[in-house]
């Protein structure tokens, strides 16, 4: 079984009062060798002085949980990542991944991943680009566009594809407002 019960200070004490120790396997060591048997009486006195002697050279539990919970802090101090440690493994992982494509897929990646793109896509993603908008903008297009073409072809015109781009960005505008309403009413008090 792997697991163990926790000891406190009088139990781990109690072990060790029971437990014989390397002077205690001495000393009866010695006494088979020369063939002594010890009494009862001498049994209880040795045992006597080596609980002495280990109380003697025991540390006291509190002072060893203090030295062991001071020596954990030392060992092991945490590291931090600071925005400067992402961007130098950023681009170390970019490089790495560029070796390996084919030439013009390098140069492909290296004119994408710019700063001068990056940061242009960094501010659309927060600004321009709203799933929302865009879902919107996608579905009334395809419907309006779906419903003109059918119009047209009804009355006998000719399709116009403007209409198409007129209604992605009204739709896009509709459900940017619609999301916009949305985060208003369901903002916590």
């Amino acid at each position: 079984m792997s697991e163990k019960m926790p000891v406190s200070a009088e139990q781990a004490r109690q072990n060790i009062e029971n437990m014989p120790s390397p002077e205690h396997s001495k000393i009866e060591h010695h006494a088979e060798k020369h063939g002594e048997h010890s009494s009862e009486r001498n049994n209880e006195k040795s045992l006597s002085e080596i609980r002495h002697n280990v109380a003697e050279k025991a540390t006291p539990t509190a002072e060893t949980i203090k030295h062991a919970s001071g020596s954990e802090k030392t060992k092991a101090p945490q590291t931090t990542i600071d925005n400067e440690l992402k961007d130098m493994m950023f681009t170390r992982t970019l490089n790495r991944v560029q070796r390996q494509l084919s030439p013009g897929q390098r140069v492909f990646s290296k004119a994408i991943h710019s700063n001068v793109v990056e940061k242009a896509s960094n501010i659309g993603e927060k600004t321009i680009a709203r799933p929302i908008g865009i879902i919107f903008g996608g579905i009334f297009a395809l419907l309006g566009s779906v419903f003109s073409a059918y119009l047209a072809k009804q009355f006998g015109m000719k399709y116009n594809p403007i209409v198409f781009c007129i209604l992605f960005v009204g739709g896009y505008l509709i459900g940017s407002i619609l999301e916009l309403l949305y985060k208003l009413i369901r903002r916590p008090s």
